[in-house]
């Protein structure tokens, strides 16, 4: 497989001879898109007879000439405290963690979530960053269910990926309040004379 590096496009050739006039022909190019994670990609097509060209369609513009590398992102949300899912009520700290695949090593990112942003620079095309919630969950009732979303934004706040499942175990944590002690049903007994 090929690199596809600015400056340097990948080439694919395929010969054909035509039934008719009119049709297509399927030309598949091959490269290592692993480092272009969140870029569009626009393929330029010329059509030669006896290595004269005969046809092109060379447009930067074209959306039918042009492929979205995409970029896959999951999270795992827990508490700071524990590791566990499970967060006190008062205050607490969530740490949900974003695995990337496919961005752009030395290109910054920003992981967003609904209470934070942090930047981050990748160092190799998949990994992880942690973003980190701190709140208070005073007024949130024992078994409360809280989901994190997350996003990747470009440095130019475009996003890249997104993770927003309403209904992921793996992106929620829940709510437990501290035990309190039980009031007993009836008065202590009186002692003394």
């Amino acid at each position: 497989r090929k690199s596809l590096r600015p400056g340097k496009p990948v080439e694919a050739k395929t010969g054909f001879a035509p039934a008719l006039s009119t049709g297509s022909q399927d030309v598949e190019i091959s490269f290592d898109a692993s480092l272009l994670g969140g870029r569009d990609l626009v393929v330029f097509e010329s059509l030669r007879k006896d290595g004269a060209e005969v046809a092109s369609h060379a447009d930067l513009s074209d959306e039918g000439q042009t492929v979205h590398v995409a970029v896959e992102v999951d999270t795992q949300a827990a508490d700071a405290a524990d590791g566990d899912q499970v967060i006190e009520a008062g205050k607490a700290k969530v740490v949900d963690t974003v695995a990337y695949k496919s961005l752009v090593p030395g290109e910054t990112y920003i992981a967003v979530g609904k209470l934070m942003d942090k930047p981050f620079e990748p160092e190799a095309p998949s990994g992880t960053v942690e973003v980190t919630f701190e709140f208070d969950t005073e007024g949130l009732a024992e078994g409360d269910e809280l989901v994190v979303f997350e996003k990747v934004l470009d440095s130019a706040g475009n996003v890249v990926a997104a993770h927003e499942d309403i209904d992921s175990a793996e992106q929620s944590v829940v709510v437990d309040n501290p035990d309190t002690p039980e009031v007993p049903e009836e008065p202590y007994a009186k002692t003394g004379a």
